[in-house]
């Protein structure tokens, strides 16, 4: 899946947005996850 929008994240909100999502990648009750984000250094 291709999202037709991305969202870019720099800086301490990039940092924000991947504690997030492996966040969510560890809850056993998730089966995916999906994102629009896009995580520059």
């Amino acid at each position: 899946m291709k999202p037709a929008t991305k969202t870019v994240f720099t800086g301490g909100d990039a940092i924000k947005m991947q504690k997030l999502l492996d966040a969510l990648k560890n809850l056993d009750d998730a089966q995916g996850i999906y994102s629009n984000a896009v995580i520059e250094d």
